[in-house]
């Protein structure tokens, strides 16, 4: 009999949460801010990863495949003030011009999501999760 397959699943933006299912069934659905009891988290759920594991006693061996539910991901910490405060300052003539700029030079959307994803692995890799498939999908 063949063991189960393992998908740990993560949304790593505003309301940072991660799934778990285990032969097609969900086995663990948490929101970060449940296990830090910080309201409206935003950035990667690195404890509800660990307390994941833990809980239901994985190991990184034990999971098939990781699935981000987005593509462009918001992989650092953010409180909402902080959130708020960039919207601010993107949403002024300067913070309009930065972007334009960023985008005329070459900051391709290739680069970016390559940079995410090298970013993301190197979170996970904190929470014991290193190697193995790692996707993300545009939600």
């Amino acid at each position: 009999m063949s063991k189960a397959k393992v998908i740990l699943g993560i949304h790593d933006g505003h309301n940072a949460s991660v799934c778990v299912l285990v032969g097609g069934r969900v086995a663990y659905l948490v929101q970060e801010e449940r296990i830090r009891y910080e309201k409206n988290y935003w950035g990667f759920p690195s404890e509800t990863v660990k307390h994941a594991l833990k809980y239901l006693g994985l190991a990184a061996a034990d999971i098939d495949r990781i699935a981000f539910s987005t593509i462009s991901g918001v992989p650092r910490r953010r409180d909402l003030k902080a959130t708020l405060y960039a919207f601010e300052r993107l949403l002024k003539p300067s913070g309009l011009a930065r972007m334009a700029l960023i985008r005329l030079i070459g900051k391709t959307p290739y680069a970016r999501l390559t940079n995410n994803m090298r970013m993301r692995r190197a979170l996970l890799e904190e929470c014991g999760l290193v190697g193995g498939e790692v996707k993300a999908y545009g939600h």
